[in-house]
C-alpha cells in the first residue's frame, strides 16, 4: 500500500512533533478563553474543561494509504484521557481495512474498529484535524511542515472559534450529566466523559465483580455531589483491592483482618508479608484515615478533593501491585 513516504519513522517523528506545536497552540488559545470569560466556572469545578491540561489528553496521528479515500492522507486527534497522557502515530495497515465498506463511513470505521486498539471512544474527541497533503497548496500548512506562527496567523480564528465551541459543548453535555438519573452512573459508571481516572482499565486489572458494584456504586454518588457516602465506598474499594493484592501474593487473610487497617499492616509491617513500599503505605494511611472520616462525619468534613485522592490511590496500587490479565 502507498503511504506517500508518511510512514517512515523520520516523517512520523516529525508529525508528531508538529502535532504537539498545533496541540499547545489549541490549547494557547483554550486557556486564554477560560481565564478570560470562565474563571469562576472554572475554578468551582474544573471537570467540564477537559483540554485545560496536557497530562489530562492524548495525541493520536492515524497514517491513512492512498487506497483509503480521496479526502485524507492523515486524521490528528487530540483526546480526553484523564491522568494517561499518551501520543502515538499509527500507520493504518492493510489488515486494519478489511471490510472498510461495510461501516456507514469512514469516520465509524476509525470510531469502532482502530479506536479500540488504543481504548479510546469517539466521546473522548475533543479536536479532529484533517490533512491531504499531496493537494496542499499551501506547502507551510502541511503537518510535514509546519510553521506555527504562519498556522496561528492564517487560521488564528478558526482556531478560536473551534475551541469556544469545545468549551460551550462540554459545558453543555456536563450540565445534561448532571441532571441524569443517578441509576445510570450506577451501572454505567465507566462511561462518565468527565471522569478523573478512566476507569475502564482500573475495573479490568481488579478483575472482581464485587469492586465493579462498588466503584460504580462510589462514583454514583460522586456524581450527584454526594462525596461523604462516595469516599466511604470508595474506602470499601480500597478493602477489595488490598484484599485482592493479599490473595494474589498468596498471603493468608483471616476474616477478621479484612478490614482496611489491618490489611495494610499485613502489606507493609509485617516483614514476612511485605509486598508495598514506604511511600504506597503512606498513601494507603492517608487514604485509610480519609475513609475513617469519611464512616464517621460531621457535614463539611469530606470533600470533593478527599475522593480525587482516594481514587487515585486505587488506581495507583490496582496498576503497580496487582497481575495484568495477558
Amino acid at each position: 500500500m502507498n503511504y506517500n513516504g508518511l510512514d517512515e519513522t523520520e516523517t512520523k517523528n516529525i508529525i508528531l512533533k508538529n502535532s504537539k506545536k498545533l496541540e499547545d497552540l489549541y490549547r494557547k488559545y483554550y486557556i486564554d478563553r477560560v481565564q478570560t470569560l470562565n474563571q469562576d466556572s472554572f475554578d468551582a469545578n474544573p471537570a467540564p474543561y477537559r483540554f485545560y491540561y496536557e497530562s489530562n489528553c492524548s495525541i493520536l496521528v492515524l497514517i491513512f494509504p492512498e487506497e483509503f479515500n480521496a479526502r485524507q492522507d492523515l486524521d490528528v486527534y487530540f483526546l480526553s484521557t484523564p491522568g494517561q497522557r499518551q501520543v502515538n502515530a499509527y500507520v493504518v495497515k492493510e489488515e486494519d481495512l478489511q471490510n472498510l465498506d461495510s461501516y456507514r463511513d469512514e469516520r465509524f470505521f476509525i470510531y469502532e474498529k482502530i479506536f479500540p486498539q488504543f481504548g479510546y471512544k469517539s466521546s473522548q474527541v475533543l479536536f479532529q484535524i484533517e490533512q491531504r497533503i499531496k493537494e496542499d497548496i499551501y506547502k507551510k500548512l502541511s503537518i510535514v511542515s509546519y510553521d506555527i506562527e504562519y498556522i496561528a496567523s492564517i487560521y488564528e480564528t478558526s482556531i478560536r472559534t473551534e475551541t469556544i465551541y469545545r468549551i460551550r459543548e462540554d459545558i453543555q453535555q456536563y450540565k445534561e450529566i448532571d441532571q441524569t438519573p443517578v441509576s445510570y452512573f450506577a451501572q454505567n459508571a465507566t462511561q462518565f466523559p468527565f471522569s478523573i481516572i478512566d476507569l475502564n482499565p482500573l475495573m479490568e486489572i481488579v478483575d472482581d465483580l464485587d469492586f465493579t458494584y462498588q466503584l460504580e456504586q462510589a462514583m454514583a454518588a460522586y456524581r450527584q455531589n454526594l462525596f461523604l457516602p462516595s469516599a466511604a465506598t470508595l474506602g470499601v474499594c480500597l478493602e477489595t483491592v488490598c484484599s485482592k493484592i493479599c490473595e494474589e501474593h498468596s498471603i493468608n487473610v483471616k476474616n477478621s483482618d479484612t478490614q482496611l487497617g489491618k490489611l495494610i499492616k499485613l502489606l507493609y509491617e509485617d516483614p514476612n508479608t511485605r509486598i508495598i513500599t514506604r511511600r504506597d503505605n503512606g498513601r494507603l494511611e492517608v487514604a485509610y484515615k480519609m475513609r475513617n472520616l469519611a464512616s464517621h462525619s460531621s457535614p463539611g468534613a469530606v470533600l470533593k478533593g478527599d475522593c480525587h485522592f482516594m481514587l487515585e490511590v486505587i488506581a495507583d496500587i490496582a496498576y503497580k501491585y496487582l497481575k495484568r490479565i495477558q
